[in-house]
């Protein structure tokens, strides 16, 4: 089966291109994702409690709220299981 070559303006894109620039943004995607979830729970872990949006509100608002963001912390790894599947279907 032939491979097609992705093109931009009528020109080749090189095949690392994509893995390069997705490698980048998928380190700082890791970098603010789990840093932001890091301050979260080290804010809402600390004694005494630092401000976190969970501040106030019951145990069902938490729930939902945890629940809202949980889907967060899985998008770096998506993101880098599709750039294997990528490289995987370039090679």
């Amino acid at each position: 089966m032939p491979v097609l070559q992705e093109r931009l303006g009528g020109r080749p894109i090189p095949r690392r291109l994509p893995l390069v620039l997705g490698g980048v943004g998928d380190a700082l995607l890791y970098l603010v994702v789990y840093s932001v979830a890091f301050r979260f729970a080290r804010a809402a872990l600390s004694d005494p409690p630092g401000w976190t949006p969970a501040q106030g509100m019951s145990p069902g608002q938490t729930w939902v709220l945890a629940l809202a963001y949980a889907p967060m912390l899985l998008w770096p790894a998506a993101l880098t299981a599709a750039l294997v599947g990528y490289r995987r279907g370039r090679a």
